[in-house]
């Protein structure tokens, strides 16, 4: 299927239906394109739509990072987000946290409301949060595979399972989605640094996978960071 062809097929849909779709009269139109039916066009509008989506980067303080995240999905300010700061933070989902403790060892915490537990880390490590508008949610797996493609690039015996990334089959990065209004959230971190000390402490679930941390001998931060968003700023498919 060509890029000419899903174009002229979403000027199509675009030009007849402005408000609610009439599935049956879409499915007669673009089938000359050559296209199934409606949903074999949207699966790949949606596909064509990211990988022309370039998305701006914003570095955000990580004392405003979860406002500002939330303003971002709250105003569909669509972009990529990347925390900024020194010390150890906990990002904090839906579980239970003893804030107290968190503030006896010095770590902030980062209410981001995911469904799940507590992920430790600090401005060593890459942590990334995109807003997608929502018609992008088929971009989960996309994502997961080419961070774990660019990470495997360097570090051998790296895999993925579900939402997370493995380095010989130990925890190096997790991943969360979030579906708001009109706005998909793709979040994810790659860890950089030994926090076990912290995490023995803090995170009150026992880990499912062995929590571990990416050689920088092997990948810097930098390296991967700067990977990763050149992918996401050209052609991704």
């Amino acid at each position: 299927m060509t890029d000419i062809n899903i174009k002229k097929a979403i000027e199509i849909e675009n030009t007849n239906f402005s408000e609610e779709i009439d599935y049956k009269k879409l499915e007669k139109l673009i089938k000359p394109l050559g296209f199934e039916n409606c949903s074999t066009y949207f699966d790949r509008k949606r596909a064509h739509l990211f990988s022309q989506w370039k998305p701006q980067v914003y570095r955000i303080p990580i004392e405003d990072f979860a406002s500002t995240v939330e303003k971002a999905v709250t105003n569909d300010e669509y972009g990529i987000y990347i925390p900024c700061g020194k010390g150890i933070h906990a990002y904090h989902g839906t579980d239970n946290i003893d804030y107290d403790l968190c503030e006896n060892l010095g770590v902030r915490v980062i209410e981001l409301n995911y469904a799940g537990g507590t992920i430790i880390g600090s401005a060593d490590d890459l942590s990334i949060e995109i807003v997608f508008p929502k018609i992008m949610s088929m971009c989960h797996p996309v994502m997961i595979n080419k961070l774990c493609e660019l990470i495997g690039k360097y570090v051998p015996n790296t895999t993925h399972i579900g939402n997370d990334i493995l380095v010989n089959g130990e925890k190096v990065s997790g991943s969360m989605t979030r579906d708001v209004g009109n706005s998909f959230i793709w979040a994810a971190q790659v860890t950089f640094g030994n926090y076990s000390e912290y995490i023995e402490k803090i995170c009150q679930k026992p880990a499912i996978k062995k929590p571990a941390y990416i050689d920088s001998s092997l990948l810097t931060r930098d390296t991967l960071e700067n990977e990763l968003i050149t992918w996401l700023q050209g052609d991704k498919l």
